[in-house]
């Protein structure tokens, strides 16, 4: 009898993780395309973002996701969408996997990214509790605490989220529009996808750790031009 895969927690975190905050609503739909075409659910998020996660049980190994924006009347993704990304994630065994997709780009669209945390970190922030008031102290108390810079804002909005996971799961009118559009899915996965490998640049793991220090002041009063 052969052993059965070790499988592994695999977790996406909502958006709004990065990028300048518009007050613009957008959703997307979140499929494993790596065998045949799998949805996981879909994300909403505005400018004010959002603490929502998708959660699959997946084997360990390479895994392909592809996101979709969906349109106002949908659910999962009409055909063709406006907008379409992937990444490839290398899942270990026993092992928890994040991801974040975070909006880039003249247009703020959102974009797939692995997140890199330990598991001391991660376990950290998943272990706080209370209110959305206490959760914050709690974490402000641990960055301190472990020297994290007070200004990574996406690691104080990441370990929130951790904290308090909203799972979405798949509702009965989506299941039934990704049966409907199961096959048109797969076309645009065989479409999309040697074409973004061939263009797509190697993406590093979003760095939770970069630091939104407010740049210094002048002498004059002034701030000084950072060159951006």
């Amino acid at each position: 009898m052969p052993k059965d895969e070790p499988v592994t927690t695999f977790l996406l975190v909502l958006g709004a993780i990065g990028g300048a905050k518009i007050n613009h609503p957008v959703s997307a739909s979140v499929f494993d395309v790596t065998d045949q075409v799998k949805y996981l659910g879909t994300l909403d998020w505005n400018e004010y973002g959002g603490a929502d996660w998708l959660e699959a049980s997946v084997p360990a190994g390479p895994r392909r996701l592809m996101l979709a924006l969906t349109g106002r009347s949908s659910v999962v993704s009409a055909m063709p969408p406006g907008h379409v990304d992937f990444l490839d994630v290398d899942v270990k065994a026993n092992a928890a996997a994040y991801v974040v997709m975070s909006r880039q780009g003249f247009a703020r669209f959102p974009y797939f990214y692995e997140i890199a945390i330990s598991d001391q970190q991660a376990n950290a922030c998943s272990s706080i509790a209370g209110t959305r008031k206490e959760r914050l102290a709690n974490i402000d108390q641990y960055m301190a605490a472990q020297k994290i810079d007070p200004n990574t804002r996406d690691f104080k909005w990441f370990c929130m989220g951790l904290g308090d996971k909203q799972i979405q799961t798949p509702t009965a009118e989506a299941m039934a529009q990704f049966t409907e559009r199961r096959g048109a899915l797969e076309k645009l996965r065989d479409e999309r996808y040697a074409g973004w490998k061939a263009e797509a640049e190697e993406r590093k793991p979003y760095d939770l750790m970069r630091s939104y220090e407010p740049p210094a002041a002048s002498s004059r009063g002034e701030l000084v031009s950072t060159g951006l």
